[in-house]
């Protein structure tokens, strides 16, 4: 249930999924090169999925769980 409106959460949600974004690009996750996403524009769900796998397995987590909504957004 939200307790704001809508506009509200999704600014939230698009602000932290904006940061997770800027960096997992700054650890040079986000694809072949660094700088592989651009502030503002939208990147490639399968890249941005893969980077996150690629930071969890930079963790010494044994065990790993996704929600994909907070590596997609």
């Amino acid at each position: 249930l939200l307790t704001r409106p809508l506009a509200e959460e999704e600014a939230e949600e698009a602000a932290a999924t904006a940061t997770w974004l800027t960096v997992l690009d700054g650890l040079g996750l986000m694809g072949a090169a660094p700088g592989g996403h651009l502030p503002g524009a939208a990147p490639d769900e399968e890249a941005a999925v893969l980077a996150v796998h690629r930071f969890l397995l930079r963790t010494p987590a044994r065990m790993i769980g996704v929600w994909l909504p907070d590596g997609t957004g």
